[in-house]
């Protein structure tokens, strides 16, 4: 089983990725210090499985529930799915980008990445 974490803490999020499952899940609060730093460890463990993510019949499915993420979390969210998409396949990625309800900003970040990576987005309601 090929797994990678990242525990939860007070400024970085929970991050878990299961290729067996094809999930990939990234929730909590990302203000790390560092982000390049924080992500780097997941960022190597995509490269070194990179041929099997790309082989796997399975869709990947990603997982967005964060409460909130800085500018430079954003950044890197873009980055992250460009280099799943290069992997995988545009068509082969789902993603579920969670939003309070009443919180219309966050609504519209998940919009704009969405726009700007061309992949649509399964927008949950927290």
């Amino acid at each position: 089983m090929k797994s990678f974490s990242i525990k939860q803490t007070k400024h970085t999020p929970l991050v878990a990725f299961d290729v067996n499952d094809m999930s990939l899940t990234i929730e909590g609060y990302s203000i790390p210090e560092d982000v390049s730093v924080f992500y780097a460890p997941l960022l190597e463990f995509i490269d070194q499985n990179a041929q099997l993510i790309n082989s796997s019949s399975k869709k990947l499915s990603l997982s967005l529930n964060l409460e909130y993420f800085n500018s430079a979390s954003l950044k890197f969210y873009v980055k992250l799915i460009g280099i799943l998409v290069d992997i995988k396949g545009r068509h082969s990625i789902t993603v579920d980008y969670y939003y309070d309800k009443d919180d219309e900003d966050f609504y519209e970040t998940g919009v704009d990445i969405s726009a700007v990576l061309n992949i649509p987005f399964n927008f949950v309601t927290k």
